[in-house]
């Protein structure tokens, strides 16, 4: 069977459902984590997972060089309509090692993360994350905060955009938070997933140190507030030692 993510992120009605992400809300981040890293000039970014990449592109609109990655073409193909001198994007797999970088600092946001079934691929993931970094590369780290959604997870909704209805519910299966998504197009009555592990803030933070980072600050939200246990975000900058 397919992973899920490679048969749902490359469909129209992803994009469809998910068109209302906020860009305002991709330009206050950027803005508050440059403000918090001080990149010297010249520096560099890898925005890894980057979808359609709208972080990707209030990087390099601030004049750094960004190359964005992700899995599925689909997202490559509507990023690479903002490639420019300073902005690039190509298909990558993040199990595989990258052919681009150093970096100096590397980013993966908005949960683009815990997809995968195996805890090994996720170790080889952040192991290919370190290495396309510099010596002294930053690297920041955004998933969802497991603990304070867990409480609330069974919730079904149901939205119609353009004619097309989706019925989604969420559930706990395992160590997985499932989104299931039922798509009813015309005659056509579709099921699609997302699977994403339900990782608290200390098995984060054990990964990334097993892997070799240093720990640098701990944030729970889009305004880098300090990371407590109520915060919607787990987002952790670390630095390759």
């Amino acid at each position: 069977m397919a992973e899920w993510f490679r048969t749902w992120f490359d469909t129209d009605y992803y994009h469809l459902l998910y068109a209302d992400r906020d860009e305002n809300e991709a330009r206050q981040f950027i803005d508050a984590l440059l403000s918090f890293l001080a990149p010297e000039p010249g520096s560099t970014f890898i925005d890894i997972a980057c979808g359609k990449g709208r972080h990707a592109l209030q990087l390099s609109q601030n004049g750094f060089q960004t190359t964005g990655v992700d899995l599925s073409d689909n997202s490559i193909q509507q990023a690479s309509q903002f490639s420019n001198d300073l902005l690039s994007f190509f298909v990558h797999d993040i199990r595989t090692p990258y052919s681009c970088g150093p970096f100096d600092y590397a980013l993966n946001l908005f949960t683009s993360f815990g997809y995968f079934e195996t805890m090994p691929e996720h170790y080889v993931a952040l192991e290919n994350i370190y290495n396309v970094l510099k010596p002294g590369g930053i690297f920041v780290f955004d998933y969802f905060n497991s603990e304070a959604i867990n409480c609330g997870i069974a919730t079904n909704k149901s939205i119609e955009i353009n004619g097309i209805k989706f019925d989604t519910s969420k559930s706990i299966s395992g160590d997985h938070i499932v989104k299931s998504i039922n798509v009813i197009d015309g005659e056509k009555s579709m099921d699609f997933e997302e699977r994403v592990m339900a990782l608290s803030f200390v098995e984060i933070q054990k990964m990334l140190e097993a892997i070799g980072f240093e720990m640098i600050s701990f944030h729970g939200n889009y305004q880098l507030e300090e990371y407590h246990s109520e915060q919607p975000r787990v987002i952790i900058i670390a630095k390759k030692n």
